[in-house]
């Protein structure tokens, strides 16, 4: 379980991290990533979206949701002042979660070289 102040849950800032943030696809999930001005001592914050289009029952949803939280967990503490959304795609339900993690540290690797640029888009 992802703790509170690393939840994503204000619609406002799930829309600014579409809107203004920069994006990231893997062979499981899209991700998309805001760089917060207050970073320094800030942790990330992830929300996780499984669309009724990957899977219509909602047992199959909140499992493919479980495990993408669980894939990001050890990685939020290195990227501290992101605001992530994952976006499922329709094969993460039946991928190994070895294959999952390993998709999470590419992305998480990315965002890491994406901290020592600018914050913002122009």
């Amino acid at each position: 379980m992802i703790k509170g102040q690393n939840r994503l849950r204000l619609s406002r800032h799930i829309k600014r991290a579409f809107e203004k943030g920069i994006a990231w696809q893997g062979a499981f999930f899209k991700v998309k990533a805001y760089r917060r001005r207050d970073f320094s001592d800030n942790p990330a914050r992830l929300a996780v979206v499984a669309f009724k289009k990957v899977s219509s029952k909602a047992v199959n949803r909140n499992l493919i949701r479980r495990r993408l939280k669980a894939a990001f967990r050890d990685h939020l503490e290195k990227l501290s002042g992101w605001d992530i959304v994952v976006l499922s795609q329709g094969n993460v339900q039946t991928a190994d979660f070895a294959k999952i993690q390993a998709e999470a540290e590419k992305c998480s690797s990315f965002l890491q070289s994406k901290q020592s640029g600018p914050t913002r888009k122009p």
